[in-house]
């Protein structure tokens, strides 16, 4: 999935739109870029990019929304789960892993800092899950169950994670995976010493 640039109408409706939440004034149209991105797991809801290029360095704030109403992505559950409702959020085997993804980059758990190993774009979105991730549906818990290789407070950890029909994630089991720090490793030998 790749980023589209908004047009310089839909970029003004979108910083008069973000004015009513107090970050608006952060954003001039004419030293402004708003991109969208679609997200798998969102039949109606996108994620938005605003950027101020009018300081240095540049700067970018995150909202969701539907092209007319948009959340700033403070770090909050709340402002994700406002759009996970039932005709709007699509949980399955194939759009479970991105919206993990999502979820971890911008809701802030209360263990700490998680993320999923791999490589990422410059938006800091993962352009690759890792091979060793499994996903499997338990109908008794009514949750996908993934096992999945993840950066946990900057340690390589195996990680067990729960994704609720609603979009509520729970940290479920971590352990230190000496095969995830074994995989994630580039080996580069040389005989030039």
């Amino acid at each position: 999935m790749t980023w589209q640039i908004l047009d310089s109408n839909k970029t003004g409706f979108m910083i008069e739109a973000v004015k009513s939440a107090g970050l608006g004034s952060l954003f001039d149209p004419n030293t402004t870029e708003a991109r969208m991105r679609r997200l798998p797991f969102f039949r109606t809801t996108r994620l938005y990019r605003l950027t101020n290029y009018a300081t240095l360095p540049a700067f970018s704030l995150f909202y969701i929304g539907d092209g007319q109403n948009y959340t700033y992505l403070s770090g909050d559950f709340d402002g994700i789960n406002f759009y996970n409702t039932s005709d709007n959020l699509i949980l399955n085997e194939e759009t479970v892993l991105p919206y993990l993804d999502f979820y971890l980059i911008f809701v802030r758990m209360d263990v700490g800092e998680i993320n999923i190993i791999g490589d990422r774009d410059q938006y800091n979105i993962l352009e690759e899950f890792p091979k060793e991730t499994n996903v499997h549906y338990d109908e008794d818990k009514k949750a996908f169950v993934i096992k999945i290789p993840l950066y946990f407070d900057g340690t390589l950890m195996e990680g067990t994670v729960e994704i609720l029909q609603t979009g509520e994630v729970m940290i479920t089991d971590t352990k230190l995976s000496v095969q995830t720090l074994r995989n994630s490793i580039d080996y580069d030998s040389t005989t030039d010493y």
